[in-house]
């Protein structure tokens, strides 16, 4: 049952601890910690869960694991939020953007630039869930702008979904022609890698506006080319 998996769960953490403490495996302790406070997230206890990220943190410092420390602080950030502490969530990303220069070397150009790209995303889509739409808007453009450094297919999906929330953003806002520019990069992104499926999807939303705008001859385009999009994929 539930309640056998999660004392199975905290035993095994205060188990790996102790084996942790044994060897001093500080790095270890940290990967631990980060761990343990996901399993808190995952069962909504966000107040344990930010204490579990300031302890992998502390560990992760004194390792000198720079990949755990920021790891910490984008779990640490969700969790506060969820705690409807948003400007301490923000907070926590702002410490870690001044902080990631010193850990470039460290890190390397590609974790450098991966989580940087995290940090600006976090905090778009923080201000995004807590209705501060403009700063959404750019923290998200600097991220959809880290992607194109990084150019992976990863962060190429990424820029595509960060398109897609400025346009609902912009839409939710009601600036119609910002939200269908934003729509028209996000289904070209996904009509570059295949993804048919999302490509429609925003096909669908660009109709909606178009709809809305009593534009009904584009509406209809659009509309029927999404459905075309997806025929064909089936």
């Amino acid at each position: 049952n539930t309640l056998g998996r999660i004392k199975e769960s905290d035993a095994l953490f205060d188990f790996c601890l102790f084996l942790g403490n044994e060897v001093n495996d500080t790095s270890g302790k940290a990967e631990l910690y980060l761990a343990h406070a996901q399993v808190m997230s995952d069962r909504r206890k966000y107040a344990l869960a930010v204490a579990e990220c300031d302890s992998a943190r502390r560990y992760a410092v004194m390792a000198k694991n720079r990949k755990a420390e920021m790891r910490s602080g984008l779990k640490k950030s969700l969790a506060q939020f969820n705690l409807a502490e948003k400007d301490k969530g923000i907070a926590t990303l702002k410490n870690m953007e001044g902080l990631l220069p010193s850990y470039r070397k460290a890190l390397g150009e590609v974790d450098y630039y991966f989580y940087r790209q995290r940090i600006f995303n976090y905090q778009g889509y923080l201000h995004y869930l807590s209705g501060d739409y403009k700063e959404a808007v750019v923290n998200y453009s600097v991220a959809a702008s880290i992607n194109d450094t990084i150019n992976t297919y990863e962060s190429t999906v990424n820029s595509a979904e960060i398109y897609s929330y400025l346009g609902k953003v912009s839409r939710e806002q009601g600036k119609n022609e910002d939200a269908l520019q934003y729509y028209s990069r996000s289904s070209a992104i996904y009509a570059d890698i295949r993804d048919t499926g999302n490509q429609a999807i925003i096909m669908n939303e660009k109709g909606a506006i178009y709809y809305d705008l009593s534009d009904y001859r584009k509406a209809v385009a659009t509309l029927d080319t999404a459905y075309r999009i997806l025929s064909a994929e089936n």
